[in-house]
C-alpha cells in the first residue's frame, strides 16, 4: 500500500510523520475504485489530510451522476481533519439515508448507510461486537469491517485506524436490516478504546460506507473472593486472623466495592479489623459485622480485610 499524508517509515522502527495534504487526502470522481484491498499488503496509510481546507481521508465527489461501487478496504485512515471517509456533497456528519440514490439525494455510492455497533465487550484477548445495518438493500449480503481508534472522532464518527476484524455474509432481510455479532480474537484490542466500522456490499452495487459512530470499548469487572483463617486449627483462647482478599480479574476497574463479613454470633469479639491493602479502604465495625469499602479496584489488583478474634 501507499503511504498518502505520511512520511515514509522510518528504517528500524517503522514509524510515521505527518506530512498531510492540504485538502482529502484521496479524491474520486468516478466509480468502481478500489482503495487498499484484501491481499496483503494493499491497504493504504491515509492520515493527518485536510488541514487547510477540513478535508477528508476519502472524499467521493458527486459528479458524473453520483459515483457508485467504490470500494475501501484494509486501510488505516486516521488524524485527518474532517471524516475518515465521505460519500456527501458537503457537511462533516454522516447521513443515514441508504441505498438507492436518487436525483434529490445523490450520494456516492448510492447513500450505502453506515453499521450502528450497539455495543463492544473486551474480556480476556475476546472482544465481542453487536450492532445493527439498517437502510440498506434488501436480501443483501454485507461485509463489515471493524476498526480500533485509540481516540474519537471530533464528529463522533470515527475512523479506521487499526483493522482488527472483518465479519462476512451479513444477510439483509425483506426490510434492509439485519442484526450482527462479531467475536474478535486480538489481544491488542484494549478496553476503553473506541471502535468503528465501514459496511461493503458483497455485489458492489453500491460500494463501502462511511465509518460508523465511535463506540467505547467496554471491559468487564470480575470480582472474586478468599477467605482463609490461622492458625487452623484453632484452639480456646487463642487469637484468630481472618484474611479476606477481593480480587479483580476483570478488564476494567470496579467502583465502590465493599467487602462485607459476617461473623457467627459465637466467635469472640472483634479485637480490630484493618485494610492491609494500598488502596486506601475505609473499615466499619458493625457488632459483627466488618466492611471496607473501596472507592475503586483497578483491573488486575486485589485488596485484602484482615479481622482479628
Amino acid at each position: 500500500g501507499n503511504e498518502i499524508g505520511v512520511s515514509a517509515p522510518a528504517p528500524v522502527t517503522g514509524t510515521v510523520a505527518p506530512l498531510g495534504n492540504g485538502a482529502d487526502g484521496i479524491l474520486l470522481g468516478t466509480s468502481s475504485n478500489l482503495v487498499g484491498g484484501s491481499v496483503l499488503n494493499a491497504g493504504n496509510i491515509i492520515a493527518y489530510n485536510g488541514q487547510f481546507t477540513s478535508g477528508d481521508g476519502i472524499h467521493v465527489l458527486n459528479v458524473n451522476n453520483a459515483p457508485t461501487g467504490n470500494v475501501f478496504q484494509e486501510n488505516s485512515i486516521f488524524s485527518n481533519a474532517a471524516l475518515g471517509i465521505s460519500l456527501a456533497p458537503n457537511g462533516i456528519i454522516p447521513t443515514p439515508i441508504g441505498p438507492p440514490a436518487t436525483l434529490a439525494n445523490p450520494y456516492a455510492n448510492n447513500h450505502i448507510n453506515y453499521p450502528t455497533i450497539t455495543q463492544a465487550i473486551q474480556d480476556a484477548g475476546t472482544t465481542t461486537v453487536t450492532g445493527l445495518l439498517t437502510k440498506e438493500r434488501p436480501n443483501t449480503t454485507y461485509n463489515i469491517e471493524y476498526y480500533q481508534n485509540t481516540t474519537a472522532n471530533a464528529s463522533g464518527f470515527g475512523e479506521g485506524q487499526t483493522l482488527i476484524g472483518i465479519q462476512t455474509n451479513v444477510q439483509t432481510d425483506n426490510t434492509g436490516s439485519a442484526q450482527f455479532l462479531s467475536v474478535l480474537n486480538n489481544p491488542a484490542i484494549l478496553a476503553g478504546d473506541m471502535i468503528t466500522a465501514t459496511a461493503t456490499d458483497a455485489p458492489l452495487q453500491d460500494g463501502t460506507s462511511e465509518f460508523s459512530k465511535d463506540v467505547a470499548i467496554q471491559g468487564l469487572v470480575d470480582l472474586s473472593v478468599q477467605v482463609s483463617a490461622s492458625p487452623n486449627p484453632v484452639y480456646v483462647g487463642q487469637t484468630v486472623t481472618y484474611t479476606v482478599t477481593v480480587t479483580n480479574g476483570g478488564t476494567t476497574d470496579a467502583h465502590n466495592v465493599s467487602i462485607v463479613d459476617t461473623l457467627p454470633n459465637n466467635i469472640s469479639p472483634i479485637i480490630k479489623a484493618f485494610d492491609n491493602g494500598t488502596l486506601g479502604g475505609t473499615v466499619v465495625i458493625n457488632g459483627s459485622t466488618v466492611t471496607d469499602s473501596l472507592a475503586v479496584l483497578p483491573a488486575g489488583q486485589s485488596d485484602t480485610l484482615t479481622i482479628q478474634v
